[in-house]
């Protein structure tokens, strides 16, 4: 969590806006957490980049969020697990 306001969970599944960087954010904002998603590595593990970003919106539904800033996403293979972080934001 970033700073010391905290904001009500949000259903897992509430739609969000998501964005690949700070420049596509037309509103005004605040970054109210830092979201991070590992995969598996399994072969039935959910490794792609879609599924990554899956994750990572339900995190940040879970803290309040209004949209989600993608920073880093990385697809996984069989041995290797995909990564993913990005940014909860609050529009102001």
């Amino acid at each position: 969590m970033l700073g010391v306001t905290r904001y009500p969970p949000r259903d897992p599944s509430c739609t969000l806006d998501i964005f690949t960087s700070e420049a596509k954010v037309t509103k005004k904002y605040s970054e109210i957490a830092l979201i991070s998603h590992t995969t598996g590595q399994g072969a039935f593990s959910d490794t792609d980049a879609r599924d990554i970003t899956q994750q990572l919106r339900k995190e940040a539904c879970k803290v309040g969020a209004d949209g989600l800033i993608l920073r880093n996403l990385q697809q996984g293979s069989y041995g290797n697990p995909g990564k993913g972080e990005g940014v909860a934001i609050k529009y102001q």
